[in-house]
């Protein structure tokens, strides 16, 4: 693969998997080093002829993230660590809605983030999670009830 080629993909995917890895490990030297690790990965399967597409990087970066969580101790994620962009949308602080989201177990934030925040359809997070498609509807809707909790000026869908 040539650097230009290594360089698009770290362009068009790099942000995205930077945030979901920051929404589930709450440190973003962590995250970053997580992304590094998939995106490396990315480039060793686009080597080899290997197709590489946006849902296999996310799957890559949740399965990385779980093994980073298992070694690493909790803490909260500093304002300043937050991904550049982050502003407010319609009065309601993004920020703030991400760091409510980090506040919620695991399993709830994975399904929300790759459903709402990724835009992966339901089918495609029940796949990357291996778990049944009810089981991610019902995640979805007890984060969002705890985000509502969390959150009483927030209406998200």
């Amino acid at each position: 693969m040539s650097r230009e080629g290594f360089e698009l993909l770290v362009e068009r995917y790099g942000f995205r998997l930077l945030g979901v890895a920051i929404s589930q490990l709450r440190d973003r030297t962590t995250a970053e080093e997580v992304v590094q690790d998939v995106l490396w990965s990315a480039h060793g399967q686009l080597a080899r002829g290997r197709p590489v597409t946006w849902a296999w990087l996310a799957q890559r970066t949740i399965w990385r993230t779980r093994q980073a969580r298992r070694r690493a101790w909790r803490r909260e994620v500093p304002m300043a660590q937050m991904p550049p962009g982050v502003g407010r949308e319609e009065g309601f602080a993004a920020a703030e809605l991400l760091q409510a989201v980090q506040s919620l177990s695991p399993k709830l934030s994975e399904a929300l983030m790759l459903h709402h925040w990724a835009g992966f359809s339901l089918e495609e997070v029940a796949a990357m999670l291996h778990v049944p498609i009810g089981t991610v509807k019902s995640r979805l809707s007890r984060g969002r009830a705890a985000l509502a909790a969390l959150l009483p000026d927030w209406s998200g869908e």
